[in-house]
This record gives structure tokens, sequence and C-alpha cells, in this order.
């Protein structure tokens, strides 16, 4: 459907009122304490050349370097077990004489229009990996009253608070990395369990960062700040022993994540709720499944036009159509329970692309036609949801082209 809709142009828009309509509903409002997953994934077209916002990247899953898009998205994951996309931006690659968006950029702008979109005073998590973790995106992100958490790369650099020298005297800060507090601690982590996932807080952890201060004439200098952070040892992580984990590899220019013997380093700004921390990550895994489900099941690699407002449909509506995927998988699985609960794909075959017929038995009396809509028996398992949410007047009208006649033949 979005091949006809290029002419409309308002798509981020568009998902702004998407996303504002989910929080007027209490099953899909994000409430305190739930999390919003950040990442960025390809789409790779590798015979293409004039489709918008392609580059020349590393896909992370082939080990190799492809031109695709890169998007970067962000995903909802509600306590309830409600999840759906939110926002999403495209990277451009930087142009000579235009200045470029990062990706810190990007994300930090549709963060924003979340936040737009929901009260000030609502604290979220922003679960995302490590390839995000840049000291100025974190203050920005606390800035906007979301808690953050993360993996440490292996070079990041932690400090760890002892007394000083002599009763009395001030606290100092030894530098210490990531990698050696795994080392430290690891006998512990082993201690604790022997199966399934164990986590370890790490006590008087800190970031240090500059701040700008003003000096006695007033002019700015840069001031050493030591921040707590909680740092939890983890180790087999859900993230970790699935199998598409193993297809993920890093980029030659990518720090790799701080390790020791299988196991892993959290950070967060939240030092007062460790056991809190580790929960929000692991939620972080849900948008490498939104991407994934969008590849194989809803054609997000299937988009070749050359329009960009027609790249901004797709992911739009696709988006859209996700959301509702979502919702009806929820629903039905609390109410049917384990045993016939239905998975990402059911719902697409048995709802979305089910067999349907439609008749307009109007008569020649009849004030207007009547449209009538039968669908296969494999849609009964979500009649209430139907029955719910189905609209309760509908329009028909022709597509009108005179304004956008001259990006059909491109995009259709």
């Amino acid at each position: 459907m979005s091949r006809f809709l290029t002419g409309y142009s308002k798509w981020q828009g568009f998902t702004q009122r998407r996303v504002q309509r989910l929080q007027q509903d209490p099953d899909t409002a994000l409430a305190e304490g739930d999390v919003v997953a950040l990442d960025d994934s390809l789409i790779p077209h590798p015979f293409a050349k004039k489709i918008p916002f392609l580059a020349w990247l590393f896909d992370h899953s082939q080990k190799v370097y492809v031109w695709a898009l890169n998007l970067v998205a962000l995903h909802a994951v509600k306590e309830s077990g409600v999840e759906y996309p939110l926002f999403f931006a495209f990277w451009r690659k930087p142009q000579e004489g235009i200045p470029a968006e990062t990706k810190f950029d990007l994300a930090l702008k549709i963060l924003k229009d979340l936040r737009a979109t929901l009260s000030a005073e609502l604290r979220l998590w922003v679960s995302m990996d490590r390839w995000f973790f840049n000291k100025d995106f974190l203050l920005a992100l606390e800035s906007l009253n979301f808690d953050w958490v993360t993996k440490a790369k292996r070079n990041t650099v932690f400090y760890r608070r002892v007394p000083g020298p002599v009763p009395g005297s001030a606290d100092r800060y030894v530098r210490v990395n990531a990698r050696e507090l795994l080392r430290q601690n690891y006998h512990f982590l082993v201690a604790a369990s022997t199966s399934g996932l164990v986590s370890l807080a790490l006590p008087n952890i800190f970031l240090m960062h500059y701040e700008p201060v003003p000096d006695a004439k007033g002019r700015k200098k840069r001031k050493k700040v030591f921040k707590p952070v909680a740092a939890v040892a983890v180790m087999r992580l859900k993230e970790d022993q699935t199998p598409e984990a193993s297809l993920i590899s890093q980029s030659p220019d990518e720090e790799p994540a701080a390790t020791y013997k299988g196991a892993y380093l959290l950070i967060s700004n939240r030092v007062d709720v460790p056991a809190q921390v580790v929960a929000a990550y692991q939620k972080r895994w849900r948008i490498e499944l939104l991407f994934r489900n969008a590849k194989q099941e809803l054609g997000l690699t299937k988009c070749h036009s050359t329009n960009e407002n027609h790249v901004n449909a797709h992911v739009a509506l696709l988006f859209t159509a996700e959301t509702l995927i979502r919702f009806a998988q929820w629903e039905h699985n609390v109410k049917a329970g384990a045993e016939d609960a239905v998975t990402h794909g059911q719902v697409v075959k048995l709802l979305f692309r089910t067999r349907c017929a439609l008749t307009t038995p109007s008569t020649s009396h009849s004030k207007s036609d009547v449209v009538q809509l039968y669908f296969h028996t494999a849609a009964q398992r979500f009649a209430s949801l139907l029955d719910k949410y189905w609209p309760s007047r509908t329009g028909m009208g022709w597509y009108d082209p005179n304004q956008n006649w001259s990006v059909m033949p491109s995009s259709a």
C-alpha cells in the first residue's frame, strides 16, 4: 500500500500520532519502569545504487561490507509483555557541503520525539548495545529523564573510590578497566550459581567526565567530575545463548565488549536498583527480534523505490502493521495460555494473510451499499480483537494521481 502513498510526506507525523494513540490505551501506554530498546540495523540492497540513504557499510552478520540502508529505531517493551516499535530514522552518509548527522544525533532526535509524546516525569529505561556508549550521549539521555543501561566496552575506563592514605583524608579514585573488575569478581559469580543467569553488583564504581566551569576571571575551564554508576557483572545473558548471537561480529572499527571467561559488565546510571539494571538490559534483545521479523515476515528489505518519501512510507506502515501483530499476539496469548500460544509468524499467517471474501448485497431501494467481509475460519481466534477495534465507519474512494503522478512510475 505504501507504493500509492508517495504523495503524502508527513510520515514522521504519522508515526507520532500512532505512538500518541497507543498512549491512550491502558494496555499499550508506557508506564514507569518500562523499557525502550534502542538499536540500528542494516537493510541490504547489494544491487541497488539509486535508493535513498544507501551507503557502503559493514554487515555484522555476513562480516563483509555491503550496500545498505542504516535504520535507527526505538522499540517499546512493557512489563506486561506488550511490545511495539516506536520512532525511526535513516542515517545519511556525509556529503560535501552538507552537515551530516551521526547515529547519536539520530538516536537523540527520535528519543526527543518520544519524550514529546509522554509526560516529562515518566521515567523509562533506554536499553542499548555497547556501540551507543558515549558519555555525552548518556548525559543527554539523563537530561531527558531517561535511565540507561548498556554493556561496557573493553576500553572503558572506570574509577574505584577508596579511602585516603591516612584517617580523615579525602577519598581517592583509582583507575581500573572493565576486564580487571570482572577478573577480580569472577569467583563470586561462579560460586553464586551453577546454571542460569547470575549477576553481582559492584559497589563504589565511577565514570569520569568533564564539566565546563568558570574560573576567577570568568573564563570557562574543564573540571573533572566523578559520577557514580551501577556496575553489574553478569554471566549467561539470554542474548549470548541465542543462535543469532553467534552471527554478530563487531566491525573492524568497533571496540569489542569487555569480557572475562564468559562474564560481561553492565553499566547504568541507576545505582539504587542493580537488579532492575539486569532485567532492563535483558529486554534489549527484543529489538533484534523486531528487525529479524520485519525482514523475514514483513518485507522490510523489499522496498526498492528511488523515492525518499516512499522509503519512509514503507517503514512507517510496516511499523504500524508490526504494532497490530504484536498486540494481537499478546492479547491472544494472555487468554489462551502457553499451550495454545501463537508466534509472530502465525499471527501474520492466520490474521493478516488469511483468505477473505467481499460481497455488496445492495438493492435498488437501499440508501447505500453494504460491504461484507468474510474471514477464513483461521481468524476465529482473533474474533474478540476484531470486534473490539473494528471501525464503526469505513470509507472508500478513488485515487487521484494529479499531484503525485510524476513519482508513481518509479514507485509503483
